[in-house]
């Protein structure tokens, strides 16, 4: 994702433009308004979490006995399927 650099008074004149056209919207294109607002900003998060991820450095240090073990384990219970997709439970925690 490429950012880039505005002036202060540009970004002032841009959130003005923009809220002039959100307040010429009708209900069903302000939720889709919404809507790609919230893409936008999930993207956002996702490009600035990859970034941290990118320059992350390698840990060096050696794992646990607990830390081998519940990795064995988690490896055995995928092999059986014992496995739920992340969205489902987030959605079970409210965390959605």
């Amino acid at each position: 994702m490429q950012t880039q650099t505005i002036s202060q008074s540009d970004k002032e004149k841009t959130k003005k433009k923009i809220f002039s056209i959100v307040n010429k919207l009708e209900s069903l294109e302000l939720k889709s308004l919404e809507h790609y607002a919230e893409y936008l900003a999930q993207r956002n998060n996702e490009a600035k979490f990859l970034e941290i991820l990118r320059n992350a450095k390698p840990e060096d240090e050696e794992l646990g006995e607990s830390e081998v073990e519940g990795l064995r384990i988690s490896k055995d219970e995928l092999k059986k399927g014992k496995f739920r997709e992340l969205k489902d439970y987030m959605k079970e925690r409210n965390l959605l």
